[in-house]
């Protein structure tokens, strides 16, 4: 009962996020330039503001929960060459991903449960909201979720 709480809390917190909205520059241009930093032409494609990512994994009773709430400069950026570059906080990353289709998508090492990387599915609630769903398979006692909101 306790880990159906905590579970249901994150999906309130992800609720209370998603209708909130940022204000400010526009992420996909480049500050110094002016020019956009992007080519990735699908509906994915750009630089992404992050507002939040949430992971909820656990194995019998231990349950690790987190909530990174995005800040100013937090992106992830798609890129023509397959590639996501991620920054959240002083975190940077790189990983290569594969767009299977228009809803779902494979990135490395991005969502990774018992060993395998999974696969994600895309939710577009218009062209500037994004999410990011990743949910480990159902096995016994273990499980791998992980939400990231991310808006243009």
């Amino acid at each position: 009962m306790k880990n159906l709480i905590i579970i249901l809390s994150v999906f309130v917190i992800e609720a209370c996020l998603l209708s909130c909205k940022k204000s400010g520059q526009n992420p996909n241009t480049n500050t110094q330039t002016g020019t956009s930093n992007t080519a990735f032409n699908g509906p994915i494609g750009g630089k992404w503001s992050i507002k939040n990512d949430s992971l909820v994994a656990g194995v019998g009773s231990t349950v690790n929960v987190t909530n990174y709430i995005g800040t100013t400069g937090d992106y992830f950026d798609f890129r023509a060459d397959n590639k996501a570059y991620i920054k959240e906080g002083a975190k940077l990353d790189t990983f290569t991903f594969q767009l299977l289709s228009d809803s779902t998508i494979r990135i490395s090492k991005f969502a990774i449960a018992f060993g395998d990387t999974l696969t994600s599915q895309i939710r577009l609630s218009n062209s500037n909201n994004m999410t990011l769903l990743s949910y480990g398979p159902p096995l016994p006692g273990g499980y791998y979720f992980r939400v990231v909101n991310l808006v243009k």
